[in-house]
């Protein structure tokens, strides 16, 4: 059971029409790959935002998690929320719409797997959905789990069938791009061999003659977030003549891989080969390389929406944060290209939420820059999240002729992170961070529709760890705000810090 084109195009709108919405942040994807994320229990978290379609005073949302979240951090939510009057003028309470469920279950079990396992949950869901109103489960990805979870609750699921799953795989993208007439870098297509991985690089070695192919990434074909990555260096392949290598002399190389993940070996890695399969592509080079990405939503099977272009934050090829919009100098050009992408998904049948990663890089000093597709993600991104924070606080558009979002009179430019991350964080609560953030001014402004917007905060005890969207009129003020929020978070650690010494003493 498919959205219907009006919740697929405009969940987060502002239209006060009836609506019950389910969300499930289910992190359903390889549970190694997620397990080499820090504090990935707590990513549940990041579809938090959610909460702020309760805008509208006809909206229900049962939120589910896989343990309960901090009442804290669902009041932070509801805080940045205006306030509704009702027809005879009282209000309307945002938190009586509201139903956190959960199941209580730690594990990296995806969370659609442990609602499947919990009846009363499920039976709790179909009891808050009301007869006569339009309804949709939301998630983060959308596998057999959450499909086989609406039509158990006999509801729209927002996302993409299981069977377009391909589309948003490593190799499924290189076809999509080629397809769609894409730039992409020289590649390899999937395989499940170490043998034959071997004999394509071989023999894209050969194909550059004099021109040595210097570099290669080797990309696991469901790989999340660039953990499933892994960088080949070639150059000491080559004889000091420029001969070929021999393909012994390649399988033996293979183990040099530089993992993306610091978790991952060699070992594991060739059996996800053979399990999961893996392409591999020229590692590009240039000047002024940077890593923007493309959001859009496929409405229908002749829409597609663009929502956003942004620059990412990587270390190494995992992803870490991002800034909007992208470069003016090309984000028209992902624009396009995203369009293009969207159009051919929507033909294929993928409906709701993708996102395009590209490499940008300039070939020469004078050059024009040079813009590849890397890869396709059929799911909710790390920029989704931000994004649509600010749309649903700022209340703007987006204008595509320029690639930018106003709101009022006002460009607006962000920087959000998800790994505000230091140990001498531990220990702190949301509830006592929020207060001292409360303290130094930094806290969303309604009027100027600029502040920061935390998330990630049930990381922060355990892990050391927060998120932050600082929303802002220009990148400079944005970027300046990030740094005020990482000198209060430093300042609060040291204090707390300072207290505790105290107390022992």
């Amino acid at each position: 059971m498919g959205p219907s084109e009006h919740i697929c195009e405009e969940y987060w709108s502002h239209h006060e029409r009836p609506l019950d919405l389910i969300v499930v942040p289910s992190m359903s994807v390889d549970s190694e790959e997620l397990a080499k994320v820090k504090a990935a229990s707590c990513y549940e978290e990041r579809q938090l935002f959610t909460l702020l379609l309760l805008r509208n005073p006809h909206l229900r949302l049962a939120y589910c998690s896989s343990t309960p979240i901090d009442e804290s951090i669902v009041n932070y939510y509801l805080s940045l929320l205006p306030s509704h009057l009702s027809d005879d003028g009282l209000e309307v309470p945002h938190r009586e719409r509201l139903f956190m469920l959960s199941p209580n279950d730690p594990t990296l079990v995806p969370l659609c797997e442990k609602l499947a396992q919990s009846p009363n949950i499920i039976d709790e869901i179909k009891t808050i959905l009301r007869p006569s109103c339009q309804s949709s489960l939301i998630c983060f990805t959308g596998t057999d789990g959450e499909r086989k979870l609406a039509l158990d609750l006999n509801v729209p699921l927002l996302a993409s069938p299981p069977d377009m799953d391909r589309w948003g795989s490593k190799s499924g993208s290189r076809e999509i791009f080629q397809e769609a007439g894409i730039p992409l870098a020289m590649g390899i297509d999937l395989t499940h061999s170490i043998k034959d991985l071997c004999q394509r690089i071989h023999d894209m070695m050969a194909k550059r003659q004099n021109n040595i192919l210097k570099k290669l990434v080797v990309k696991l074909d469901m790989g999340f977030s660039g953990n499933g990555n892994a960088v080949l260096d070639l150059e000491p392949l080559y004889t000091k003549k420029g001969d070929l290598p021999t393909m012994e002399d390649i399988e033996a190389h293979l183990p040099n891989m530089e993992f993306a993940s610091k978790f991952e070996n060699w070992g594991a890695f060739s059996k996800k080969i053979e399990r999961c399969g893996v392409i591999a592509e020229e590692w590009l080079e240039g000047r002024d390389v940077t890593s923007p990405s493309v959001q859009g939503v496929v409405v229908s099977s002749h829409r597609v929406d663009i929502l956003s272009t942004h620059e990412q934050v990587l270390q190494g090829q995992v992803y870490k944060g991002c800034s909007f919009p992208a470069n003016k100098d090309y984000r028209l050009r992902l624009q396009e290209y995203g369009q293009k992408v969207g159009m051919l998904l929507a033909k294929k049948g993928v409906r709701g939420h993708y996102g395009v990663d590209f490499l940008v890089r300039r070939l020469d000093d004078d050059g024009d820059w040079d813009v590849q597709a890397l890869e396709i993600n059929l799911r909710s991104t790390g920029t989704t999240h931000p994004n649509l924070t600010m749309r649903l606080l700022a209340d703007g558009e987006y204008n595509t002729e320029r690639g930018t979002f106003q709101a009022d009179t006002k460009e607006k430019a962000y920087i959000a992170s998800d790994n505000l991350h230091k140990s001498s964080y531990r220990g702190n609560t949301p509830s006592s961070m929020l207060a001292y953030m409360k303290k130094q001014g930094l806290v969303w402004d309604p009027v100027a529709k600029t502040g920061p917007v935390f998330h990630l905060m049930g990381a922060l005890q355990g892990h050391g760890k927060v998120g932050v969207t600082c929303i802002a009129n220009s990148y400079k003020e944005a970027e300046e705000m990030l740094h005020r929020v990482e000198k209060a978070l430093d300042e609060d650690a040291a204090s707390r810090s300072s207290r505790q010494e105290a107390q022992k003493a």
